[in-house]
């Protein structure tokens, strides 16, 4: 690997991933109602828990969400390591007026950052688990946060990412099959799905950072259990979750985290609400197989087997017919049918890419509703804070 870290390998590219370009009001305003309804809606955290709070943002890029902290009243310390985005920083926060929000700009990582101060809450989110081991950054929150401090951190998560990494995974075997480039073959199994949503930043900028990029890749993902269990001998304890990691509306009143985690990987897998209401003992094969198609997956970005794509399709044709069989207890019967299909749509692509089928693939691409419309859940969010 050519790049040591994730914020070297962004300082090497010609393309920024999350540069928005705002230039009035209205477009900061539209991008801060964006983020406010995230952070009330799915993690709790309203406007006015910002105000007045010293907020330490790690890799903020070119600093579009710092500048939604700063609208909600936070004094804010960017600590950017790609100083490249710091004059962009900077221009923002004069641009809107917002530089009496912003304490100070560093260039320092989060292992190396220090500061004379304690932070109420810090945001990490995108690069984490691009840090190994983790209690490198667990570290640092422990030496910045105040005791009541809380953060935030966002990152693929192993199963979630199945099936943005299935794209990788499949135009890697296409790619090799067919003689074509792997960014022609992602072009050729995206461009439909890519078309349908609208996008805040262009094609080659999400392929250089979700396709190409080497921390994005399933070495660098996070299994949310082992993420927790790191958290809590750090010191940290899971306060709140996107996908959730527990619910307290379950219809098991009190449900261990792990337990839930177990039953939700097929939800977090399809981007579906399906949750396994049967013995637990009985997920034990299914959440198996899962597993087992993670690390085919995992060895075929990038050594692509012909055979490994084929065993991934009958893997997944199998968890179809154990869905099927057992629909009742996985929730809604007309979501458990679409994921079926789903399921076996996908089964379908790597069984075409595997064996070179450039047209068939071409075909069931043009044919897919559910392809085109479901991204899984691929990255998480989670906010911890101190153990009492």
């Amino acid at each position: 690997m050519n790049n040591r870290n994730l914020h070297s390998y962004y300082a090497s590219q010609d393309i920024s991933v999350s540069f928005r370009d705002l230039k009035t009001d209205e477009d900061l305003s539209k991008l801060e109602q964006k983020r406010r309804n995230f952070y009330t809606d799915k993690l709790g955290l309203t406007a006015n828990f910002f105000n007045n709070l010293l907020v330490a943002e790690f890799g903020p890029d070119t600093g579009e969400n710092a500048l939604c902290f700063a609208k909600w009243g936070a004094k804010l310390c960017l600590i950017e390591p790609n100083r490249k985005a710091h004059a962009q920083i900077s221009r923002y926060f004069e641009h809107y007026q917002l530089g009496s929000q912003l304490e100070a700009l560093s260039g320092d990582t989060i292992e190396t950052f220090t500061s004379n101060h304690l932070f109420d809450f810090i945001n990490a989110e995108g690069f984490v688990a691009s840090i190994r081991p983790s209690i490198l950054w667990l570290n640092a929150m422990n030496r910045l946060l105040t005791p009541d401090g809380t953060f935030l951190i966002s990152y693929f998560e192993r199963t979630g990412a199945f099936l943005e990494q299935s794209v990788n995974v499949l135009a890697s075997l296409l790619a090799t099959s067919s003689g074509c480039t792997h960014k022609k073959a992602t072009h050729q199994l995206m461009n439909k799905k890519w078309n349908s949503v609208p996008h805040t930043r262009p094609f080659d900028a999400w392929y250089m950072d979700a396709m190409n990029n080497p921390f994005a890749k399933p070495e660098y993902h996070f299994d949310c259990k082992t993420l927790i269990g790191e958290a809590q001998q750090a010191g940290f304890n899971l306060k709140v979750s996107t996908p959730l990691y527990s619910d307290l509306k379950a219809e098991v009143d009190s449900i261990a985290v792990e337990e839930f985690i177990d039953r939700s990987r097929l939800s977090y897998l399809l981007g579906e609400p399906l949750y396994w209401r049967g013995p637990i003992n009985a997920l034990a094969e299914f959440n198996t197989s899962l597993d087992k198609i993670i690390r085919l997956m995992a060895a075929n970005i990038e050594s692509p087997e012909k055979n490994s794509g084929i065993t991934i399709a009958e893997i997944l044709f199998n968890i179809v017919i154990e869905l099927e069989k057992n629909a009742s207890l996985w929730g809604n019967s007309n979501v458990v049918e679409n994921a079926a299909a789903g399921i076996k749509q996908v089964a379908g692509l790597y069984d075409a890419c595997s064996k070179g089928e450039s047209q068939s693939v071409a075909q069931q691409i043009e044919d897919s509703e559910w392809f085109e419309k479901h991204w899984g859940t691929p990255v998480h969010f989670a906010v911890f804070e101190r153990q009492r």
